[in-house]
């Protein structure tokens, strides 16, 4: 007998936990008296669409994973609770948590179709927030959290952060493969922080830290769009201070940093037109300088005393290689071209390596420190090792990890988690590895496309002619999907949605790993006819109590795995304090609690110890 409905009208008080998992059939749960659960609160790979609970108030942990249908998440009334963890969830969800505001481990939000996501009231969070390719969400709003362990977000298109109030950070800031629809982000209130890292952005021009006081490393990457960097109150970085290849980066300003700890890195940031630096006294690690400025680089460290190594030291005229130049001020300059003083302060070596605009010096004059022979337009292979010259190509936005180097062929498509553009694929292999892409199409023709540990949202059509599509660990979401001799070949924990019609024949290879348990909403479709797939199953590690069958529902396909050496009913085991043990098992399942009252006999409201497990 199954289980569809789950229901405790009276029940206010639980002390264990409520474990709901593989519930292939159950739609319904309702606790909505409960105010209080003593453990953990799980619900894993169901196919719950309604899930009420909104007078709780605390919880030790709350976990909402694989659900197809579940729509909304909602805890109007709950206060505190030890983590959050919301994953897998394909349903275009809403998430509330408007009362909350402590959680004293972790919030994971991660790969979710959200629709949209409120913990406006949040304080405090002690272990980590993560927010990672969220396909729909376009804002991430914490007006009043103050302290976090650590904050990731990452996978947004189009969308606004606001951390307005954050005081403090123990761990890192991590914001990467961010598409900004707002062009400036600031941390007003951030005081201290373990690291910052923002890499792969798009449409932030402006990036204000203006209470910084405590930070051991930044690096900034890829920031494609970012003009003006801006760090007021900062006077010591404890780590790695490294800001690279933002191609639009024009301003960067450090008004009261003296010391860096690590390296200072400062390099392809081609538009660069003003960098300050003018209390900086010490580098105890590299310093690797690469820049098109035109100013004396002592007026860029005017109070510069102390570098450990110098690997790079240079400006749109040449490099210097030592300290000594810039304290004797005989910096490589638009006059001197000098690398090397003496101690009459005349120049003794031109400039011959590095130049970015003016060439190399092939004669160095050492009475004048003239240069009177140089070479535009190319590099010696000495300096070539030295230097990595800028070219056109390189403004092609590159995601990492994407792309296996091997699998590349000659016409690798251009990509970019913009969704105005379309895959197409002839005879080729492409991989995308960790991956958060949008297309308006994909077209793969005798060719081979690989997703591992990927999301990839396709706005329109998936045409497979004569090719293989392969899932690992990875979420496909599709408007159409056609197919001309197409194969699919997935593991048991990937997932196809399409949210229309399927045309053609598909022949899809499941892998099944050693799990038994049942995979719900294997693949999604949102057409009423879908008799266009034929399935495969392989199980990598034989069992021979394990039957495996793909079964057809309203909505797709579902993957059950049945243990025929072990197999069990859905049991919910309730056990009361007095020591009665009651089984109840059922299609439609609701629990009273009665005692008599003189001739008749009413309802009572009961706090038990109470363990549900439905499995």
């Amino acid at each position: 007998m199954t289980l569809a409905k789950m229901s405790f009208p009276l029940l206010e008080h639980i002390t264990g936990d409520i474990i709901v998992t593989n519930a292939t059939e159950l739609s319904m749960i309702d606790l909505g008296s409960v105010v209080s659960v003593g453990g953990d609160i799980i619900i894993d790979q169901a196919i719950v669409s309604e899930f009420k609970m909104n007078h709780l108030l605390s919880a030790k942990s709350l976990t909402f994973t694989g659900l197809p249908n579940l729509e909304v998440i909602q805890f109007e009334d709950l206060v505190k609770s030890s983590s959050v963890l919301i994953e897998n969830i394909a349903s275009n969800i809403s998430v509330q948590f408007p009362a909350i505001e402590n959680i004293y481990g972790s919030l994971v939000i991660e790969k979710n179709l959200l629709q949209s996501l409120n913990f406006a009231n949040v304080i405090s969070i002690y272990g980590d927030l993560s927010i990672i390719d969220n396909l729909g969400l376009t804002e991430i709003n914490f007006p009043y959290l103050e302290r976090a362990g650590l904050i990731h977000v990452k996978g947004i298109s189009d969308g606004q952060i606001n951390f307005d109030s954050l005081n403090q950070i123990d761990e890192y800031l991590t914001i990467e493969y961010f598409s900004s629809s707002q062009s400036e982000l600031g941390f007003g209130s951030l005081v201290s922080v373990g690291s910052i890292i923002f890499d792969n952005t798009e449409n932030l021009e402006v990036l204000k830290f203006p209470q910084l006081q405590f930070v051991e490393d930044i690096k900034l990457s890829r920031n494609h769009d970012l003009t003006v960097l801006i760090f007021s109150l900062l006077d010591e970085s404890k780590g790695i201070l490294e800001l690279v290849n933002n191609e639009n980066l024009q301003n960067i300003s450090f008004p009261i940093l003296q010391n860096i700890t690590g390296s200072l890195n400062i390099n392809e940031n081609f538009e660069l037109k003003n960098l300050d630096f003018p209390v900086l006294e010490r580098v105890f690690g590299e310093l690797n300088l690469i820049t098109n400025i035109t100013r004396n680089i002592l007026e860029i460290f005017p109070k510069l005393s102390l570098v450990e190594e110098i690997i790079h030291l240079c400006n749109e005229y040449g490099c210097c290689d030592s300290l000594d130049c810039i304290l004797e001020k005989f910096i490589c300059s638009d006059i001197d071209h000098c690398i090397s003083c003496n101690t009459n302060n005349e120049c003794v070596q031109c400039a011959q390596n590095y130049f970015v605009n003016s060439g190399s010096c092939l004669n160095c004059d050492t009475q004048s420190g003239n240069c009177n022979e140089e070479t535009h337009g190319s590099l010696s292979q000495n300096e070539s090792e030295n230097f990595d010259t800028h070219s056109e190509e390189d403004n092609i936005i590159e995601i990492p990890d994407t792309i296996n180097p091997e699998s590349q062929s000659e016409h690798d498509p251009e990509l970019s988690s913009s969704s105005d553009l379309s895959l197409e694929l002839v005879d080729e292999l492409i991989e995308f590895i960790d991956t958060f892409l949008t297309y308006d199409s994909i077209d793969v023709t005798y060719g081979t496309l690989v997703l591992i540990q990927s999301i990839i949202l396709v706005d329109g059509d998936l045409s497979l002619k004569t090719s293989d599509l392969q899932l690992d660990g990875s979420s496909l979401i599709v408007s159409s999907m056609h197919s001309e001799g197409g194969t699919v070949s997935m593991d048991d924990q990937s997932q196809l949605n399409v949210t229309g019609c399927v045309e053609g024949n598909v022949t899809v290879n499941v892998d099944i790993e050693e799990t038994e348990e049942n995979r719900v909403n294997l693949i999604n479709i949102g057409c009423a006819s879908n008799d266009n797939f034929d399935f495969l199953i392989n199980r990598l590690k034989e069992n021979e109590c394990m039957e495996d069958k793909v079964v057809k529902t309203s909505s797709g396909f579902d993957l059950i795995s049945k243990n025929n050496c072990n197999e069990k009913s859905l049991i919910l085991y309730v056990v009361i304090p007095i020591g009665i043990i009651v089984l109840l098992s059922g299609s439609l399942l609701s629990a009273y609690f009665l005692h008599k009252n003189n001739k008749h006999q009413e309802m009572t409201k009961l706090n038990v110890d109470m363990k549900v497990v439905v499995m």
